[in-house]
């Protein structure tokens, strides 16, 4: 990754191997969306009070984990609205992270989430 320039994430998919039921609360369960790259501290900051501003009555707590979002959620929602809160936060996160380089006047870029690892190289190309 290039030092010089400020890099933005966007979410890919979820972890299905990271669901995991909440023993001491069976209403609940987590799971993980990966995100594009290893989000920055600073990132992760912003993430944790988008997250909190949120006025989403059902959101439970999110947690930033290196290229990770943990989320909480309960077992009654709609797995399609929560991932649409998801999307929209992570967006919201990187508009505000985006002013606050421009700011400084140093570039970003949006790592693109790559279903296949860097190192993978297909046989043929379609």
């Amino acid at each position: 990754m290039d030092p010089e320039v400020a890099y933005l994430y966007e979410p890919g998919d979820i972890d299905s191997a990271s669901v995991e039921m909440l023993p001491d609360s069976p209403a609940l369960y987590a799971f993980q969306v990966v995100l594009s790259g290893e989000a920055d501290p600073l990132w992760r900051r912003a993430f944790d009070q988008v997250w909190r501003e949120s006025r989403y009555l059902g959101k439970l707590d999110a947690l930033v984990v290196g290229d990770r979002i943990r989320f909480i959620c309960s077992q009654r929602q709609g797995m399609t609205d929560y991932l649409y809160l998801i999307e929209s936060r992570i967006r919201e996160t990187n508009r505000r992270m985006e002013a606050h380089w421009r700011a400084k006047r140093i570039p970003t870029k949006t790592l693109r989430y790559q279903h296949y690892p860097s190192s993978f190289i297909p046989l043929v190309k379609i």
